[in-house]
């Protein structure tokens, strides 16, 4: 199936390289150049951006605090060889570059680095090696301008694989590390306090000692976890496990996770469901459609099929697949309740057991207090009572 795919794609592209050679008007010939172009590398550029971060790192940024917020496309599709590490290095988003870029190591040495036994794919192995060498650069660019000393540094994602596109863990649990050189004096205390990503800008805040306004930011600083070096000094409040509340939010879901408990439900508008058959057969249709040759993995879904925590698409998009097969039981359901310390996988929905009646009441209250100091609607949360 994936070879047909990539025959396909290579099919796509022959036939608009085609259509490109009978444009006679110079304009109209860089405009198919760009859509060749915006296809065979539709997102992977990472020397263009490790060069841009680059130009923004001068000596005279030792003098005042800078933020620089590298934001890369990996690891992403595409992961074909030829239209990730292996592509023609010339190719932007913009346009062809006379030369191709030399700043990070070539393909073939990406290849060579990324033979290690691991089941993953080389094109996702190599990504990594990829990604591992623009973040050397950066740091090497930081060393040689005087900036490694006095600079703070987080490597972070945006969400999970395992379920991306729902509040499950395998969705909203991402890596957070926070770094400088010599290291903090944590010797070796493992923290058990509780950090969401909003917490980033106040934290880099607190660590560059800028004062700031708390009741501007929705996060809390937690910039006493990596300043700490003894279990001995007590946790903030409101970083502690079992009083903060954790805040989820995606597509039509929204949750809470407070101590060892996590609840979040999945509401739909009402107009959604009274979709028509038809209507719900179209939205279904235009999915597809949207992705020309490369169908979705999960071609079983139907116009019966309900819709996902991330889209309003019968059997949820793209994105919702991997949850969708890791939480068969229950990923679709409309309320959601685990206890996190005994099932950390998430496979026995708690909603219906009476044993966790007022655990499900309380975090019902608690997602209704955050939702009611967000702008917008959801269901019955925000409804007044």
């Amino acid at each position: 199936q994936q070879q047909q795919q990539q025959q396909q794609q290579q099919q796509g592209r022959a036939q608009r390289q085609q259509a490109g050679r009978g444009l006679q008007e110079e304009s109209d010939v860089q405009l198919m150049e760009q859509e060749i172009v915006a296809e065979q590398r539709r997102e992977q550029q990472l020397e263009q951006q490790v060069e841009a971060a680059e130009q923004r790192l001068h000596p005279g940024q030792q003098s005042r605090p800078f933020l620089l917020w590298l934001a890369t496309t990996l690891m992403h599709s595409p992961f074909e060889e030829d239209r990730g590490f292996r592509a023609d290095r010339r190719i932007t988003p913009y346009k062809l570059l006379d030369e191709p870029a030399t700043m990070l190591p070539g393909s073939d040495s990406l290849r060579e680095r990324a033979q290690w036994g691991h089941p993953w794919g080389m094109s996702t192995k190599a990504m990594l090696v990829w990604l591992d060498d623009a973040f050397g650069q950066l740091l090497a660019s930081l060393d040689e301008r005087g900036l490694s000393d006095n600079t703070i540094i987080m490597f972070l994602n945006d969400h999970g694989v395992l379920a991306k596109g729902s509040l499950y863990d395998g969705g909203v649990r991402t890596p957070l590390a926070v770094w400088r050189k010599g290291g903090f004096p944590t010797n070796g205390v493992v923290s058990d306090a509780s950090v969401s990503m909003v917490d980033v800008v106040p934290t880099l805040l607190d660590l560059a000692n800028i004062p700031y306004d708390d009741e501007a930011f929705d996060g809390q600083s937690f910039a006493h976890v990596v300043r700490r070096d003894s279990l001995e000094e007590e946790l903030p409040a409101q970083l502690r496990q079992e009083e903060r509340v954790i805040y989820l939010e995606v597509g039509y879901s929204r949750g809470v996770v407070k101590g060892r408990y996590k609840y979040f439900a999945m509401r739909h508008p009402e107009w959604a469901q009274e979709l028509t058959p038809d209507e719900r057969q179209m939205i279904l249709d235009k999915m597809l459609a949207s992705r020309g040759n490369m169908p979705p993995p999960r071609m079983h879904a139907t116009r019966e099929s309900p819709f996902g925590n991330m889209c309003l698409v019968p059997g949820g998009c793209d994105a919702e697949y991997e949850g969708t097969q890791s939480h068969v039981q229950d990923y679709f359901a409309p309320d959601h309740l685990y206890d996190l310390s005994l099932d950390p996988d998430e496979q026995q929905n708690l909603v219906a057991d009476p044993r966790y009646a007022s655990v499900l009441a309380d975090l019902k209250r608690e997602l209704r207090e955050v939702l009611k100091s967000l702008p917008g609607t959801f269901a019955e949360f925000t409804e007044e009572t």
